[in-house]
C-alpha cells in the first residue's frame, strides 16, 4: 500500500516525513506543492490520497479504524472562505480550493 500526502505547509510535510520514517503513517509520497500544481498522473499508484494533509490525521484515523488496504481519498479543504471566522468571501476567496480538488476527483474517480 502506498499513500500520497499533499500540503503546501513545509512544516507539516516535514512532520509527515518524520511520522512515515517512524512507521506511524502509511509510507508514500509527501508533496509540498500547491494543489493547483497536482496532476492526475501524480496520483497514479497511490492507494490513499490525502489533500490538505496537515499532520496526517486522516491516515492515522484510517489505521486506527482498521480501514485496511482499500483505496480512499481524503481532504480537509480550507473553510475560511465560508467560515464566520474567515473573510466570508466565498468563491471570490483565493483559498476556495474546492473547484481545484473537485477537478482531480472528477478526473481520477477515486472509489471513496
Amino acid at each position: 500500500m502506498k499513500a500520497y500526502y499533499n500540503d503546501s505547509d513545509k512544516n507539516c510535510c516535514e512532520w509527515m516525513r518524520n511520522l512515515a520514517d517512524a512507521g506511524m503513517i502509511t509510507q508514500g509520497t509527501i508533496d509540498a506543492r500547491s494543489i493547483h500544481d497536482v496532476l492526475p498522473a501524480d496520483l497514479v499508484g497511490h492507494d490513499r490520497v490525502h489533500f490538505f494533509a496537515g499532520i496526517a490525521g486522516w491516515d492515522h484515523a484510517l489505521n486506527l479504524a482498521g480501514w485496511g488496504e482499500r483505496r480512499i481519498w481524503t481532504a480537509s479543504l480550507p473553510c475560511q472562505p465560508f467560515s464566520c471566522a474567515g473573510k466570508r468571501l466565498g468563491a471570490a476567496d483565493e483559498r476556495h480550493l474546492w473547484p481545484v480538488f473537485f477537478r482531480l476527483v472528477r478526473e481520477c474517480r477515486p472509489p471513496v
